[in-house]
């Protein structure tokens, strides 16, 4: 049976590896592990747009209420909304039902904690998972009670707007700019937003529909971003931003309708905010040199941590003097709201600074350009014992720079770098290299190749 349960949420091919009768039971599951570490009852359950999600959704406000849970159903909902709905109120927890970026065919669950910290598979999802064979097996009783259901929908994003709007500062600079949903949810939060502050972009792809008939969901693939920079192109428009899936991620196209870096929007979003006073930042390692270096000059406590979206939450909750956390995969997180990563509040962000200065999105960005990157660059994996001999050869052939082993093998030389590591979700092998000169950056591309072929 494929491994539905996953290093950060649980995630599966629908009706084959994933379904309602599945979904159901790790609902039971999710709750006995809350009562095992003597949490309450209030849990809010939400669904993307997908095909899928509202009869599995249905499933698991089933499973909760057999259990004795009570619910708090919001229903058509993006990521963001949920987990503001579990730090705003201070529910004890709750289960988005998404699977983000990923084709039709696929569907999941998230699973959230108390101040919207969410579950990976070494806390909390291994025993979940542990709970869940044993109901199916029949070897751990379940204990049927009647809980409740409450529609919290309309309450939910009524609370949400009203606090968001609070960020918006509408400047004194007008700006026209792009917005494409990829036919996720992010248009359930931000067209009203948009209605509210009387924002007219043009927006693009805002049918809800889990065939995503204009490509995935995922705005981190240029291939999906073609008719976004043809309208920002053809329209002479500022720039233009597309959600993912669930909205918990921005992307953002400049006025030359190339695609930014996460890491790049993620500077330029926090030296505004170290405008008003220093703090730590937390950024993915795979982040640009010239990014760090920048946030830095300015003022950052920039602390790297590992890849992996819960890691940046909990360390954005526990840091009292935290500003922001990102990875580069595009979620983006700040400690005043609530340590979120939402596409929606990193856009109010953005718009605040361009309506602000009157600049170009790429001027705003150039102080970041500092060095030479490969990109992401995959190589596919037989077996995890591939993987560790190549990272082995990488950290004796590159004994002489300052590695880096929090997660896969990172090294640093003066005027460049590298970082290899294992994907935790593909069996990919996943290398970044940046250099002060194109050169250089060819040359160790070359050279890092040849040691990982070699296997």
């Amino acid at each position: 049976m494929p491994k539905i349960f996953r290093t950060y949420d649980i995630r599966g091919i629908y009706p084959n590896e994933f379904n309602e009768e599945d979904a159901g039971i790790i609902a039971e599951a999710f709750f006995q592990y809350l009562n095992e570490n003597e949490m309450s009852k209030n849990i809010v359950v939400g669904h993307d747009g997908r095909l899928s999600s509202e009869k599995i959704a249905k499933a698991v406000v089933d499973g909760l209420i057999n259990s004795g849970a009570k619910v708090k159903d919001i229903k058509l909902s993006t990521t963001p909304l949920l987990n503001f709905a579990i730090a705003h109120y201070k529910e004890d927890a709750g289960i988005m039902i998404t699977a983000s970026h990923n084709p039709p065919e696929y569907n999941g669950m998230k699973l959230i904690g108390k101040n919207a910290l969410q579950y990976y598979y070494k806390n909390g999802i291994s025993r979940v998972e542990t709970i869940y064979n044993n109901l199916r097996r029949g070897s751990e009783e379940f204990c049927s009670k009647k809980g409740s259901a409450s529609d919290l929908h309309k309450k939910v994003l009524n609370d949400y707007i009203n606090r968001i709007i609070k960020f918006y500062d509408p400047g004194s600079v007008k700006r026209e700019f792009a917005v494409d949903f990829l036919n996720g949810v992010g248009s359930v939060t931000a067209k009203p937003f948009f209605d509210r502050m009387h924002l007219r972009p043009k927006l693009l792809h805002q049918k809800i529909d889990g065939n995503f008939p204009n490509g995935l969901p995922n705005p981190m693939e240029e291939k999906n971003l073609e008719v976004l920079k043809s309208e920002v192109l053809n329209n002479d428009l500022d720039f233009g931003v597309a959600f993912d899936g669930d909205a918990d991620r921005l992307a953002l196209i400049d006025e030359h309708g190339r695609l930014v870096p996460a890491d790049f929007l993620f500077g330029l979003l926090t030296l505004e905010e170290l405008k008003r006073g220093d703090g730590t930042v937390y950024v993915d390692l795979r982040f640009s040199r010239g990014v760090i270096e920048v946030l830095k000059e300015h003022g950052a406590n920039v602390q790297v941590l590992r890849v992996g979206n819960p890691f940046y939450k909990e360390a954005l909750y526990d840091d009292s003097n935290a500003i922001g956390a990102a990875e580069l995969s595009g979620h983006i997180m700040f400690k005043e709201n609530y340590g979120i990563d939402d596409g929606l509040f990193s856009l109010i962000k953005l718009l605040n600074i361009t309506t602000k200065y009157d600049k170009r999105i790429s001027d705003m960005l150039m102080p970041f350009y500092r060095y030479y990157r490969s990109g992401e660059i995959n190589f596919k994996l037989d077996n995890d014992s591939k993987a560790e001999r190549i990272i082995s050869a990488l950290k004796k052939r590159y004994k002489d720079g300052e590695q880096i082993t929090i997660d896969g093998l990172k090294v640093n030389y003066e005027s460049w770098w590298f970082s290899v590591r294992k994907s935790n979700t593909e069996p990919l092998l996943r290398l970044i290299v940046e250099a002060k000169s194109k050169r250089e950056l060819n040359e160790k591309v070359d050279e890092i190749t040849e040691i990982i072929n070699k296997g």
